[in-house]
């Protein structure tokens, strides 16, 4: 199997990290299936762990769900 190299986004990453943690399978099984290296794989993963994004760790499950965001007013009132 040829590993071609495949210029990809920060969300395509995103994804494809999500998708690989939600499938039950080792990290090295799905990026065969893939045709990633392993080593792009955790590499992509640490970047955008430190630009901050919120993986799951390996064998968590996965929702992807999305959250709803409800605003919370505070008046000046209450700050002191």
């Amino acid at each position: 199997m040829t590993q071609h190299h495949i210029k990809r986004t920060g969300q395509e990453w995103l994804d494809l990290i999500r998708n690989c943690y939600g499938s039950g399978l080792k990290v090295r099984t799905w990026c065969a299936q893939h045709d990633i290296t392993v080593k792009a794989f955790y590499y992509h993963t640490r970047q955008l762990r430190q630009k901050g994004y919120a993986l799951p760790q390996r064998n968590a499950p996965i929702t992807l769900e999305k959250q709803e965001v409800v605003f919370i007013g505070v008046s000046d009132d209450t700050l002191c």
